[in-house]
């Protein structure tokens, strides 16, 4: 169950799959919370989503621990893989081929994890952006986050900041049984020029308004393919409000996006401050 916001979200593709493995689930009118699975006897399956979900992964995977044969998930689009590397950390046979057309696919032998010691669950990555952000559009910033997750599927932030010319060094840091890539960031003020924006980047939008309103140039998305709602569309749909409260004027389409520059100053003229790790 959970608060109203939740039980209005749709669960059934959650559910699909476990009803599939032979799992008793159900859910309200739409397959919403609160929900009820009773445990039995659940088989492998080959499940390939509609919608690219690193969350309904998760759950088919975990289900398929205690599954009769294999599970098999694939992916039409590779999506995050902390499931597959905190499995893997604790002993799972599981393999994971990422196809040439951007797919994925993850095969899972059902057994028992080991148990681990205590270890750290480095910093979330999509966090740490807000403060890249920041310091790259400060006049005077030098700046450490230390223990961020450096999952190659998780740094598209780090990589689109860098080719707009931000000053970002990464320190890798020591596994200690996580499964996940951690590192320090440290970023320090930059003049930002525009760039490209992929597909894989649309999902950062929100965070690019305001490094967009002090780069130059102009940023452009010309290449999505998806529906903005799978590309982090709710994100996609509030820009242009946030663009007009800065004075800014958009210009959209389904499948497009030119985001022109106004010469916007906000952080630029924020008071220097001493450098704190």
């Amino acid at each position: 169950d959970g608060d109203a916001s939740l039980r209005r979200r749709p669960m059934g593709r959650i559910l699909e799959p476990l009803r599939a493995m032979g799992g008793a689930a159900s859910g309200g009118e739409r397959d919403t919370a609160p929900l009820e699975i009773t445990g039995g006897s659940l088989r492998g399956i080959t499940w390939s989503p509609a919608t690219p979900s690193a969350q309904v992964k998760g759950c088919v995977l975990v289900a398929g621990l205690a599954a009769t044969g294999e599970t098999v998930y694939v992916e039409p689009i590779a999506t995050r893989d902390h499931s597959e590397r905190m499995l893997l950390a604790r002993g799972a046979a599981l393999t994971r081929e990422v196809r040439s057309d951007g797919g994925a696919m993850v095969t899972l032998k059902p057994g028992a994890l080991r148990a681990l010691p205590v270890v750290h669950v480095p910093g979330d990555p999509s966090s740490a952006t807000f403060w890249l952000v920041a310091a790259s559009l400060h006049a005077d910033a030098d700046l450490t986050i230390r223990g961020v997750s450096l999952n190659p599927s998780r740094r598209h932030a780090i990589d689109l900041l860098r080719r707009m010319g931000a000053n970002i060094d990464e320190t890798p840091r020591s596994d200690d049984g996580s499964g996940e890539p951690i590192g320090d960031l440290r970023v320090r003020s930059a003049a930002l020029q525009g760039t490209e924006i992929s597909p894989a980047d649309v999902a950062l939008a929100s965070l690019l308004v305001g490094h967009e309103a002090v780069a130059g140039g102009e940023n452009g998305d010309a290449h999505a393919t998806q529906h903005p709602r799978h590309l982090g569309g709710r994100r996609v749909d509030a820009q242009p409000r946030t663009r007009h409260a800065l004075h800014r004027h958009p210009e959209r389409s389904v499948n497009a996006a030119i985001l022109r520059v106004d010469g916007f100053q906000m952080l630029q003229q924020a008071r220097p401050v001493e450098p704190r790790h």
